[in-house]
């Protein structure tokens, strides 16, 4: 029974994650298909209207006759009374002819509006994304160049010929084991990604106790992965809401896709000596820590079908 519960909380999230992707695309259809349904009622609408108009006429006609007769006792008073009722009657009738086309143009222009602003703040997402990831990159190419040159650097910048690439085969084929294994451990300097959070006084899980801080982190990523392995997939703002850090546009978008073949595949990265805060909280000299987030990148289009 629990796992049947759990196929249909996973298949509802899906498909609620699935209509929040394709919302533009569903509102645009919504917005065109009320344009038409509108457009369509309101020329029926408009049909009907002209027995309503006429009867109108015939009814103002037929008060004002009166009024003009000598012969009927009719005061001016009780003319304008009826001229009142009959223009408030005649305008409930075309009200209630053209409410329903009126509703659905009017939802048209929401729906049209809805998905323009969809689309603006996923632009703007995007714009965001790219130039965070322009900005690491600008400071990993000035990273490589203090440390080979800056002639070397923008070497690496030009796609090399195919003599080029064979050379640099055979060299690498010809280094040393040890200098190789030297070089590929060597590590550059860390620097938190656009999604880390630092872990302070205003962090739930914070303790002035590094250890006790250290306890509940590791609990909240084991809690994480687990709602990995029931859900097949998690965003980032769902380990945002475990850890108690404020929701982010991005972290509706990416995150982690299940893979049984990786275990604990959300990481925190808290063992990452490249960062020296990091090691000092580890030793215990240190009460906050920055975490970061391995997500696997945007995931709305990789969710499981099932």
């Amino acid at each position: 029974m629990s796992k049947f519960i759990n196929n249909v909380s996973n298949s509802m999230r899906t498909a609620g994650f699935q209509v929040r992707k394709y919302s533009p695309e569903i509102m645009i259809g919504v917005g065109i298909v009320s344009a038409i349904a509108g457009v369509i009622m309101a020329c029926r609408a408009t049909l009907k209207a002209k027995p309503v108009v006429e009867e109108h006429k015939k009814r103002i006609e037929a008060i004002h006759e009166a009024y003009e007769d000598p012969e009927v006792n009719y005061s001016e008073q009780a003319k304008n009374k009826d001229v009142t009722k009959t223009y408030a009657y005649t305008g409930w009738q075309l009200i209630k002819l053209y409410s329903v086309p009126a509703a659905l143009i009017t939802l048209s222009f929401a729906s049209f509006l809805g998905s323009h602003k969809i689309m603006s703040d996923r632009n703007m997402e995007t714009a965001a994304a790219a130039m965070a990831f322009s900005t690491m990159v600008k400071g990993y190419r000035e990273r490589v160049a203090e440390k080979i040159g800056k002639d070397e650097e923008g070497a690496l910048w030009i796609k090399p010929t195919r003599e080029e690439l064979m050379k640099a085969a055979e060299e690498a084929k010809a280094d040393d084991d040890v200098k190789s294994k030297k070089r590929r451990n060597k590590k550059d300097p860390y620097k938190p990604g656009v999604y880390a959070r630092i872990v302070d006084e205003a962090c739930p899980f914070w303790d002035p106790n590094p250890e006790f801080t250290l306890w509940g982190l590791k609990a909240a990523e084991s809690t994480a992965n687990n709602l990995l392995e029931t859900r097949r997939f998690l965003f980032l703002n769902d380990v945002y809401d475990i850890l108690g850090f404020e929701r982010t546009q991005q972290g509706s978008r990416v995150g982690w896709i299940y893979d049984p073949a990786i275990l604990h595949k959300i990481d925190f990265g808290l063992y990452d000596m490249r960062d020296p805060m990091k090691a000092r909280f580890l030793d215990g000299s240190e009460p906050n820590v920055i975490i970061d987030f391995n997500v696997d990148g945007v995931i709305l289009n990789k969710l499981p079908k099932e």
